[in-house]
């Protein structure tokens, strides 16, 4: 730079040279940033997919199935089938109600397979088969 201030170089002032410096760092902590952000999204992927996994292998219950010996999935069931009034235009209805009464009768005695039994005969006097209930 010469004495007279005519120099082919841009003059550069303290506070241009510290601007310099702050917008090199935030350009550095943006990049360690961004690349820390990808990581961790990358990660949460990885780690997404193998819950999803872990979930998709495991097996569905319906909440009642018959033949396990408890014989409350099936009172549920049935509780559910008939709640609210529905499934009373049933032709069966009542003796499924009687039915139901016996299957818990049998419950407290402690037999769960006449139970099970029961209540299956209650479900099947007010289930739909082909849009039409059973008669017999």
């Amino acid at each position: 730079m010469n004495t007279t201030g005519s120099s082919t170089e841009p003059r550069s002032s303290a506070s241009d040279q510290q601007c310099w410096a702050a917008a090199d760092i935030t350009a550095h902590t943006d990049k360690y940033t961004q690349t820390t952000l990808e990581q961790h999204m990358r990660l949460m992927a990885i780690l997404s997919a193998i819950v999803l996994l872990s979930i998709m292998t495991l097996p569905a219950k319906a909440g009642h199935s018959t033949g396990n010996g408890t014989c409350l999935d099936d009172a549920t069931h049935y509780q559910n089938m008939i709640v609210n009034g529905k499934r009373s235009d049933a032709p069966l209805y009542q003796q499924s109600l009687e039915m139901r009464d016996k299957a818990v009768s049998e419950k407290t005695q402690g037999n769960v397979d006449k139970c099970e039994e029961y209540f299956e005969e209650a479900l099947r006097m007010i289930r739909k088969t082909g849009g039409e209930y059973p008669t017999e």
